[in-house]
C-alpha cells in the first residue's frame, strides 16, 4: 500500500466536505444578503474571504480524494485462470485492518489476471 500523499480520515473528510458544500456557501450568501439589507460596505470583502477559504477546502478535499483512490487501501483480488479458461483460484493480495464500510456502500476492487502456475 502506498501511504504517500495527503489523505484525510473518512470521518474527517465527510465533515469537512459538509462544511465546504453546505455551511460555507450558506454563510457567504448570508453575509452578502445582510450587507445589502444593512448597507454594510465590507460585506463583499467578508463574503470573498469565506468563499476563498471554501475554495481552499475544496482543493484539499479533491487532493485527498485523488490520493485515497490511488492507494490500494482495500487490496487487490487476484483471479488465477486455468488453461481451460475457468477460474483456478482466488486470493486477496492485501487488505486494510479497519476498512470503513457503510450499509449499501460499494467496494472497488482492482482485478489482476495472473497466469496459472504450470
Amino acid at each position: 500500500m502506498d501511504n504517500s500523499g495527503f489523505t484525510l480520515n473518512p470521518k474527517v473528510y465527510d465533515f469537512v466536505k459538509w462544511i465546504a458544500l453546505v455551511v460555507l456557501p450558506a454563510v457567504s450568501a448570508f453575509v452578502i444578503t445582510l450587507g445589502l439589507i444593512l448597507h454594510w460596505n465590507d460585506a463583499q470583502v467578508v463574503a470573498a474571504v469565506v468563499t476563498a477559504f471554501d475554495t481552499l477546502l475544496g482543493a484539499m478535499l479533491g487532493k485527498s480524494a485523488t490520493n485515497y483512490k490511488t492507494q490500494n487501501t482495500l487490496g487487490d483480488l487476484v483471479v488465477m485462470q486455468a488453461p481451460d479458461g475457468t477460474a483456478d483460484g482466488l486470493r486477496v493480495v492485501s487488505a486494510v485492518e479497519n476498512p470503513v464500510f457503510k450499509d449499501g456502500g460499494q467496494v472497488m476492487l482492482n482485478v489482476k489476471r495472473e497466469p496459472s502456475p504450470q
